[in-house]
């Protein structure tokens, strides 16, 4: 049986080339297929209203109490408060797989010390496009943040290097690829924020009967090859 391990975040470590299917997504599907003796699965990586329509029935509560809508899904690194409509808490099953956070990069001879979205008023920031910063947009439309989109997170690294941003807000397992890989010379120059701007677990969700599914990648987890994928990219599973 096919399925679906639908991936929406397209940026390293979990995805660093989708050609090659290289990182820790592709990982964690190639492990998943050479333990598993009943399942085939397969990595979709979308975008994130692709991923959403995907399950739109689901979503939109039309599942709970049908047996005709599609069950053969994982949602890889998630969160109940991410757009999976009311209660996702409640209604579908989860399994937490790592805590990361969104932390605020200046460089180390910066006026920036984070402690909240207040302390950038007078500077500029860098973001993704499309991206919602709470508290930083609310002061970048009232003009006391200079908000400056791009489209991909090596971008905004070289955007605060090169002293074109003050500072950028990023997921740190994502800085933590570039940081061990080709900017690990730049390490020096940049100052990550102590205090989180925004934490969370990220975990994969399932539909409400498939705990089939939620078993395997439970028994992963147990596995001493599951701490290895994450110690390739230097982060640390939550089991």
């Amino acid at each position: 049986m096919r399925i679906n391990v639908i991936e929406y975040h397209n940026q390293p470590p979990f995805i660093i080339n989708e050609a090659s299917k290289k990182g820790l997504s592709f990982d964690i599907v190639n492990a998943l297929n050479a333990k598993s003796e009943r399942f085939q699965y397969q990595l979709s990586v979308l975008p994130k209203k692709r991923a959403q329509l995907t399950i739109a029935d689901w979503i939109n509560g039309n599942c709970f109490k049908s047996t005709t809508c599609d069950e053969n899904w994982i949602m890889l690194w998630t969160n109940p408060k991410w757009g999976w409509g009311k209660n996702a808490q409640e209604n579908y099953l989860w399994l937490p797989l790592f805590s990361d956070y969104d932390a605020i990069v200046s460089l180390v001879d910066s006026n920036i010390n984070f402690i909240d979205a207040n302390s950038l008023i007078g500077s500029s920031f860098g973001g993704l496009a499309g991206h919602r910063y709470a508290g930083i947009d609310e002061l970048a439309v009232s003009g006391q943040i200079l908000r400056h989109d791009t489209n991909d997170e090596e971008t905004l690294i070289l955007r605060v290097l090169k002293k074109r941003v003050d500072s950028i807000a990023m997921q740190k397992s994502t800085l933590t690829f570039y940081l061990m890989g080709r900017y690990a010379e730049d390490v020096k120059k940049l100052k990550i924020s102590q205090q989180h701007y925004q934490y969370f677990i990220a975990s994969s969700m399932f539909p409400p009967n498939r705990v089939d599914l939620k078993d395997e990648i439970f028994q992963l987890t147990q596995e001493p090859e599951w701490q290895l994928l994450f110690d390739k990219y230097g982060l640390s599973p939550i089991f």
